[in-house]
């Protein structure tokens, strides 16, 4: 068995559900891989196959499978793809609304002036289904003001690129870059510090003392890809 895979987790007539590396494949295939997908979303997973991150929970696992397979339905129908996701995130927000939304967060550190929380996810998403590994304050309402919060199934390694990815989207849109802007450069810096961890927590010192500072962040981040 390939790498990524773990284990098969069932079968529903005809897809087969998997349980996946989400580490691996987020280090070695796509770095924007998050708790679950399908081939209608990433092209590089098999048709009639759902993935499903091994770190989540075995409740969750039903949650992300039913949005999923109503996606798919959505999009089998004719509907736009934009409608399609709309109504399977809101069947997943319909499903949560059963267990009880209290946020479960313990604070982990402050960078510059932001304050970092790890999170328990599945109670982020009773709130905002589409919540994974991490976000602000400048991208979710419901996150407080100069506030990150982190998700807690994330391993050590993870954790802190996730970091760096949310606090550098955040010091872009600070500068009114707009989300899918700041989040692509955000996704390239990112990449950098999974192929180079030792940068780690160079970059992590750097972002925090200059995060006011546009020409400066820019700088790091055109120093780093002339380097890649």
């Amino acid at each position: 068995m390939k790498k990524p895979y773990v284990r098969l987790y069932k079968i529903l007539g005809k897809y087969y559900i998997w349980i996946m590396n989400g580490k691996y494949i987020r280090d070695h295939i796509d770095p924007n891989f998050t708790n679950f997908a399908d081939h209608t979303e990433k092209k590089y997973i098999p048709n009639r196959e759902i993935w499903l991150d091994v770190d989540c929970s075995e409740k969750e696992y039903q949650y992300y499978i039913n949005e999923i397979l109503e996606k798919i339905r959505l999009l089998n129908k004719g509907v736009s793809r934009d409608k399609a996701l709309y109504q399977a995130a809101t069947l997943g927000k319909r499903q949560r609304s059963v267990e009880p939304s209290r946020l479960i967060k313990r604070r982990i550190g402050k960078i510059g002036d932001v304050i970092l929380y790890k999170v328990l996810g599945k109670s982020i998403r009773n709130i905002y289904p589409l919540f994974t590994q991490g976000g602000h304050d400048l991208r979710y309402k419901f996150i407080p003001n100069k506030t990150i919060y982190i998700d807690n199934s994330l391993k050590k390694i993870e954790e802190s690129i996730v970091i760096i990815h949310e606090f550098f989207e955040r010091c872009l849109m600070f500068f009114r870059l707009k989300y899918e802007q700041a989040h692509a450069y955000a996704d390239l810096l990112q990449n950098i510090c999974t192929n180079r961890p030792k940068l780690i927590k160079s970059v992590l010192y750097y972002i925090g003392v200059h995060q006011y500072d546009y020409e400066d962040l820019m700088k790091l981040f055109k120093i780093l890809s002339k380097e890649r």
